[in-house]
């Protein structure tokens, strides 16, 4: 008999044992799913995950939005910029697009030579807007990709038009001198993406407060091979001051036949000398 009972509560102790283990099992799961927000949602974009998808943005949705109302009402309220721009295209063959004597440690330290042989530096970037930005499942098009000297990774607007009108804001921690601007424009990985989206060939800028005109109708040209690419810089002839810089895409241009409706730019960074 004490057999028998030793047996029943071995048994019942197994079975009690088997009934908390469960029930924590079923806690935890509930506990998991409340973190999460439930399995049936997409878990939420991260730097880290973006980095491992190949994306170079901070983190393509975190990517704040300006409207477009927003960007042309402070173009209604600039000044006209009374200096002149002088603007200058250059290219060259290769994978690296980024400036000569780069300091790996800062790629802002990095200096380039302008024609007259002054030493320029770039302004370093801490923020930025954009009016609307292509999103396509598995793909990275936030304008964080303007500054991360990579022709692999571009901001293309959302908008479905070409592009005209749309445009981005960046940002800098403080006030800065600037002397103009450098463009990659388009998609300039290789010949087939360049001819087959919109570029720029008219920005508007809003600069502390003055309003500039960069036409680069003069300064675009086609590419023959892979591996090309070229840069559009704008010198103002007066620095500017201003921790901000807007732009707007005044219009747009393509050498393909039939290209798709996205304007894109590879690169976008303010200089100073």
């Amino acid at each position: 008999m004490r057999e028998e009972k030793s047996m029943q509560a071995k048994n019942l102790f197994g079975k009690r044992k088997v009934a908390v283990l469960l029930a924590v099992v079923l806690c935890l799961s509930l506990l998991t799913a409340c973190n999460t927000g439930g399995s049936s949602q997409e878990k939420p974009s991260t730097a880290a995950t973006d980095a491992a998808a190949g994306s170079t943005s901070i983190s393509a949705a975190a990517d704040e939005t300006i409207s477009v109302e927003e960007l042309k009402t402070a173009f209604d309220e600039a000044a006209p910029y009374e200096g002149e721009v002088q603007i200058v295209a250059q290219s060259a063959v290769g994978d690296d697009i980024g400036p000569k004597d780069v300091d790996l440690r800062s790629k802002l330290k990095a200096s380039f030579r302008d024609l007259d042989g002054e030493d320029h530096r770039w302004n370093e970037v801490t923020g930025v807007r954009a009016s609307s930005t292509l999103r396509i499942k598995g793909y990275d098009y936030s304008a964080w990709n303007l500054f991360d000297w990579s022709k692999k990774t571009i901001w293309a607007e959302g908008a479905l038009n070409e592009g005209i009108g749309e445009g981005f804001m960046l940002f800098m921690d403080r006030p800065n001198r600037i002397d103009g601007i450098r463009i990659y424009p388009g998609f300039q990985e290789n010949k087939n993406l360049y001819r087959n989206n919109y570029l720029p060939c008219l920005l508007y800028l809003e600069v502390g407060g003055q309003s500039i005109t960069c036409d680069l109708r003069k300064n675009l040209h086609n590419f023959e091979k892979d591996g090309q690419y070229y840069w559009v810089d704008c010198y103002f002839s007066e620095p500017i001051y201003s921790d901000y810089i807007s732009v707007i895409i005044g219009d747009v241009t393509s050498y393909g036949s039939n290209p798709d409706p996205d304007c894109c730019i590879s690169e976008f960074h303010p200089f100073y000398y």
